[in-house]
């Protein structure tokens, strides 16, 4: 992450294009935002628009603008996202979304600089400087001939990749408190088990940071005050993680193999452990009634240390 802040500052005192790279939730916009703060265009607008959240015809108009009656219910000329960001940056999340006919529209008005309203043969000239994003491998992509060439080229002069959480799982810590601050300052507080907090940097966030973000939002609503332990924690993590080299059954032969009642009663055991001997936690944990837990403590001849 210390190379992408270097790269992000290097990029931002050039106008060149920017593509930012990254599976979904990694903060590819947050990069966009950066590159622009940090530029000279800082003081003048930040648009952004989803290629792939919208249909062809209604991206054309917003990207373009649209001239009054050029189209059943155009009442009104209307200016464009490329017009509202003149002078700034336009971020075009998503780009690898964007149809082959918009993909050459954006092209001609890449290379020119003019900007056709539709309805209107007049064009005229913008200043912006782009940044897109895509989670797609768009050399892969135009290679097979879904993504054209030469906007590649015209919008990846600059490419930053923005990394997955679960290859910066040192990061997890510094995120976590980073999304509880400002819940903090509302009077508001969640506190993570030192066990809780390594099963959440072994986890492999397949929804990066976003995930992130949703689980600590999740859990303040749920738990606000109490300490988050591993019984806390919702089910995908609790299946994802490896078992620690102290949980981890042993090998051996046959003889020495425990049978499924006594990795049942181990399981048991160590759930209510992690759950501080909450019966209620530890039956959810374990997905089954309280009487059927009471009931596998006794047969079990599970006991609580003292």
């Amino acid at each position: 992450m210390r190379r992408v802040s270097a790269l992000i500052a290097r990029c931002a005192r050039v106008d060149t294009p920017v593509l930012v790279l990254g599976e979904s939730g990694t903060g590819k916009e947050l990069v966009a935002r950066a590159v622009h703060r940090h530029s000279k265009r800082a003081a003048r607008p930040f648009v952004s628009v989803n290629c792939g959240a919208l249909p062809d015809s209604l991206l054309e108009t917003e990207l373009f603008g649209h001239k009054r009656g050029a189209f059943t219910g155009a009442v009104a000329s209307r200016s464009g996202l490329l017009d509202a960001a003149d002078g700034g940056t336009l971020f075009l999340d998503e780009i690898g979304e964007m149809s082959a006919a918009m993909q050459v529209r954006l092209l001609r008005t890449l290379d020119s600089g003019e900007v056709p309203r539709i309805g209107e043969e007049r064009a005229f000239h913008v200043n912006v400087r782009v940044v897109a994003a895509t989670n797609k491998d768009l050399s892969q992509e135009a290679a097979e001939g879904r993504f054209r060439w030469d906007l590649f080229y015209r919008v990846s002069t600059v490419i930053v990749t923005v990394p997955p959480l679960r290859e910066r799982r040192d990061d997890v810590p510094l995120l976590v408190q980073h999304f509880i601050a400002p819940f903090v300052r509302a009077g508001k507080s969640l506190r993570f088990s030192p066990e809780a907090m390594a099963r959440l940097q072994q986890y492999d966030w397949p929804g990066n940071i976003r995930e992130l973000r949703n689980l600590i939002e999740r859990l303040l609503i749920l738990h606000e005050g109490e300490e988050i332990g591993m019984a806390m924690l919702p089910r995908e993590f609790l299946k994802s993680a490896a078992p620690t080299a102290a949980e981890a059954e042993p090998e051996g032969t046959s003889d020495t193999l425990p049978s499924l009642a006594e990795i049942e009663r181990r399981h048991v055991e160590r759930v209510l452990r992690a759950t501080g001997w909450n019966k209620a936690r530890a039956a959810r944990v374990l997905e089954v009634d309280i009487k059927t837990l009471n009931k596998k403590i006794r047969d079990s001849g599970i006991s609580r240390p003292a």
